[in-house]
């Protein structure tokens, strides 16, 4: 009975481990980095990175970006696709979504945009890249890339990365120098009744 049972065992784990060789031959290696990154508001933060198949998928994939920030905010910006394979995308084709017809390569290039809000405070904000297949049913890979600022970068007002926007317009000038001025001429009319007096 015993040598029944661990006849078993060596199958069932001679079974895991080629099923594991086959999907390590199948395996995709998606990469992400920064690539002149800014947390100025109202900008384009850089990033690229690869996508690598070690056997070809299908014709056709289809690339997802995502992103999230911390902490969280409703307005995060756009993440988007802005070269494959050194080619520039046109403006129409610049979205967060991909759809790669393969040749004969096996590794995907790729660089991406943060169009940043027009505040920008966060802290550290993440970009994930997933790699599917052309109906999206089947997920061959992902990558992670995660951005953080130091103390340094946040305590610092003159690096325009934290800031406080603040709307001078031309009704909020008047508001304030009409205040001045009556806040001078309440001074002046201290000045003068302690003349007089």
């Amino acid at each position: 009975m015993k040598r029944y049972t661990a006849g078993f065992l060596l199958c069932v784990t001679a079974f895991i481990l080629s099923f594991s060789c086959v999907s390590a031959e199948q395996g995709t290696v998606v990469t992400l980095r920064e690539n002149d990154w800014t947390w100025q508001g109202s900008s384009t933060a850089g990033f690229d990175g690869t996508v690598t198949f070690e056997t070809q998928p299908a014709d056709k994939i289809l690339m997802k970006l995502s992103f999230s920030a911390s902490p969280e905010a409703t307005e995060q910006g756009e993440v988007l696709f802005y070269e494959i394979n050194e080619n520039k995308l046109t403006i129409r084709k610049q979205k967060p979504e991909y759809t790669y017809t393969f040749g004969d390569e096996k590794t995907i290039s790729f660089t991406g945009n943060w169009k940043t809000p027009e505040s920008v405070y966060f802290t550290r904000v993440n970009i994930k890249l997933q790699v599917f297949s052309e109906d999206g049913n089947t997920l061959y890979g992902e990558g992670n890339l995660s951005v953080s600022r130091d103390a340094s970068e946040i305590s610092n007002p003159d690096d325009g990365k934290f800031r406080l926007n603040l709307d001078l317009s031309s009704w909020t000038i008047w508001i304030f120098a009409g205040a001045a001025a009556v806040w001078l001429a309440a001074i002046l009319r201290v000045i003068v009744n302690r003349k007089k007096g």
